[in-house]
């Protein structure tokens, strides 16, 4: 019950009144297609992309619930966005932030620590014939070592980063800076980042003070759950980075052209 509520609530508040009757529809037979049909469906996108909708994963579930999930987000990023950028997705899951950027960028790279997230986000690239290994199977932290990631249930949004090994994987995890270092980019490339992983967002920002110094960032959308969010946004405004909220949880920082 709890979750028909949640559903619910959902379909009303990302949709126009006007269509949501329809939307309780679309979610009633896309439940039921997922208990009786073992076959994979897709939904396309706005942009011409598609998402396979993986069973019992929210993100892609959303695709169902209204037409662009993350909306507010999305479009924030696009305006950004051009095809001289280059996408940065902490935290892809599914891959679904770099399908909603894909048409309009330069090239994206999407991390995603846990191994069978990661199965679903190549899956998704492999629909949409983009580059698989534009995928880099890591976390991103403050170090290059191996680190402990939770192992909740498959394509999970909410695994990240945890201090016990207890119903935990090992996952290798770099820095941001190590990236950029590795993959040798000119120092006139120009970035788009979303950060979204579960609370680990200042060890993020923290392994990518040279990136963020010395590369041209137009924008970041990070989520807003860190205990240390002032902390990354009073180092984002010495960078030059104005902020605001966007959305319901997260913060978007950028510089004005």
């Amino acid at each position: 019950m709890n979750a028909i509520l949640q559903v619910s609530r959902y379909i009303y508040q990302h949709n126009p009144w006007y269509s949501v009757p329809f939307k309780f529809v679309q979610a009633f037979v896309y439940q039921l297609r997922k208990r009786f049909v073992q076959h994979l469906s897709t939904k396309k996108l706005f942009n011409g992309y598609k998402s396979y909708l993986f069973a019992h994963n929210p993100i892609t579930s959303a695709l169902v619930y209204t037409d662009i999930p993350d909306k507010t987000e999305i479009y924030a990023l696009r305006k950004f966005a051009d095809s001289e950028t280059i996408f940065l997705d902490i935290g892809a899951n599914v891959g679904l932030y770099c399908l909603f950027l894909a048409d309009i960028v330069k090239d994206f790279y999407a991390f995603e620590a846990h191994p069978e997230t990661a199965k679903c986000c190549k899956m998704n690239f492999a629909l949409n014939n983009l580059n698989e290994n534009r995928l880099i199977e890591m976390a991103v932290s403050n170090n290059n070592t191996p680190i402990y990631f939770s192992n909740k249930d498959k394509a999970s949004p909410i695994n990240h980063i945890v201090n016990s090994k207890e119903d935990a994987i090992t996952v290798m995890a770099t820095t941001l800076d190590q990236f950029v270092q590795s993959c040798d980019f000119n120092k006139e490339t120009k970035f788009i980042l979303k950060i979204d992983v579960e609370g680990h967002e200042y060890e993020v920002f923290e392994g990518a003070k040279a990136f963020l110094q010395h590369h041209a960032i137009k924008a970041i959308i990070f989520e807003s759950f860190s205990v240390k969010n002032n902390e990354i946004i009073a180092l984002l405004q010495a960078l030059g980075f104005k902020t605001q909220p966007i959305g319901s949880n997260n913060i978007l920082a950028f510089k004005q052209a």
